[in-house]
């Protein structure tokens, strides 16, 4: 059977689209983008840090000289702490990540 929207709606059908890319992780943090709007984009403007920023981190492996500002104000060095999920990434110790991540054109605000 064939659907067919009302005019006002075909905004929401889906679309091929022949060049999607993953960056991040599996879960949370990771999400499926065009490649070609990566490569477009002339930086990355990212809301809401966590402890999980492997998108970021992804995406700065693309476009290393691009800039990254990232706004997260519940987020400080002084809080984070080693994350234990040994199913999806292992023991990873976010302090090292975050300082060794945030440093150049790469910003947490």
């Amino acid at each position: 059977m064939k659907i067919q929207l009302p005019e006002d709606l075909l905004w929401m059908c889906p679309v091929v689209v022949p060049d999607l890319v993953r960056l991040g992780g599996q879960m949370d943090g990771g999400y499926v983008v065009p490649k070609t709007a990566v490569d477009h984009a002339q930086g990355l403007l990212s809301f809401g840090l966590g402890d999980d920023f492997t998108f970021d981190q992804d995406w700065h492996k693309l476009k290393p000289a691009d800039p990254i500002h990232m706004y997260d104000a519940s987020v400080s060095l002084e809080n984070l702490q080693i994350r234990v999920n040994p199913a999806v990434r292992g023991n990873i110790d976010i302090k090292s990540e975050y300082q060794e991540f945030f440093q150049n054109n790469v910003k947490h605000w």
